[in-house]
């Protein structure tokens, strides 16, 4: 169910506030999985404060996210709440290509919207060779992945790292992710866990009406747009297209007669 109205103030032009239905999805189902740099340099403070940032994120959420870890090679099989009573083990070097080959495996098996959180504190041990391949397996296969699938990349790095790589890590997916860079250790827990709170954040929605598209953020029961490029004629009736991380629907929009004082505020809004 979508709706809409004239707003009684205008943008640039005519205004339309439209509103729909969407059902609301609890932070269980949001599939976030954390890629932690395990290596020899992470020991000591770096990789206590990363454990203890994502005990402080299990403990709030209940949530047993998965955890990735990698030096030399990759381990997929803990998740958060796996080192609730102890800190991960640093050593090793740094395989990006490890890291990068588990992730397109999971995305491969598990074909439903993800955000990796990419933590790492160097640059790659590896071969260019072996790392170049791993990238472009993994590009391609999500280049193969369906459209209304949304992998994106946050990153976050410490201390000796390739800034430029780790920039063009956040874009490895079909929705550019952030990137952060942290100096200090205590830095790097805040760090992971704004990312984390962000990643955790509003789902995106994408309006398509008369051909136009529109995205907004919404974690309720409906998502609205305001729009002031677009005509919508009343006399006929008028679908649109919803998108959102959980699919495509088409909608019957209808006009919403009288709007109240409250519908008035959330347009502003």
């Amino acid at each position: 169910m979508a709706t809409f109205f004239k707003t009684p103030f205008n943008i640039s032009s005519e205004s339309y506030f439209i509103e729909a239905k969407v059902s609301k999805v609890g932070s269980s189902s949001s599939n976030i999985i954390c890629c932690v740099d395990v290596s020899g340099s992470m020991s000591g403070s770096p990789i206590r404060n990363v454990c203890q940032v994502l005990r402080d994120i299990y403990k709030r959420t209940q949530i047993d996210y998965s955890l990735f870890t990698y030096n030399t090679s990759a381990d997929t099989t803990k998740t958060i709440k796996s080192i609730e009573n102890y800190d991960l083990n640093a050593g090793g070097g740094t395989s990006f290509s490890s890291i990068f080959t588990a992730v397109q495996n999971h995305l491969v098996r598990n074909q439903k919207s993800t955000t990796f959180i990419f933590m790492t504190d160097g640059d790659d041990t590896d071969s260019q060779e072996r790392l170049k391949k791993s990238i472009q397996m993994l590009k391609l296969t999500l280049s193969g992945l369906p459209k209304t699938m949304t992998v994106t990349f946050h990153v976050i790095g410490f201390g000796n790292v390739n800034n430029y790589f780790l920039e063009q890590v956040r874009t490895f997916g079909n929705k550019d992710g952030l990137f952060r860079y942290s100096t200090e250790s205590a830095e790097l827990q805040n760090n992971f866990n704004d990312m984390f709170e962000y990643a955790m954040s509003a789902r995106e929605f994408t309006l398509v009406l008369n051909g136009k598209s529109y995205t907004s953020n919404s974690n309720e029961e409906t998502v609205a747009f305001l729009i002031d490029d677009n005509q919508i004629d009343e006399s006929i009736t008028n679908e649109i297209i919803l998108k959102s991380p959980e699919g495509e629907t088409k909608m019957v929009l209808d006009k919403l007669e009288n709007p109240r004082p409250i519908h008035i505020v959330r347009a502003l809004n």
